[in-house]
């Protein structure tokens, strides 16, 4: 995904999704792509939610969900 969008729509989809306080910074394969400056950051309950909601096939398309937790 960050291949292909970057790290600012990865956020903007992490805000969507109910998760503003998690942010994606820099991407460890490629340290040139510009993003935020600092670490990034995950709160727990922000992850949690996102992995209930893939694993209840609720946060993507059921496919997409079942690719994901493969």
């Amino acid at each position: 995904l960050l291949d292909v969008t970057g790290v600012a729509p990865v956020n903007t989809l992490l805000d969507r999704l109910g998760c503003p306080r998690t942010r994606l910074h820099r991407y460890f394969g490629k340290p040139d792509m510009p993003g935020p400056a600092g670490p990034s950051q995950a709160v727990p309950a922000e992850v949690g939610r996102l992995l209930g909601g893939l694993a209840r096939r609720e946060l993507l398309t059921p496919a997409l969900c079942d690719l994901a937790l493969t």
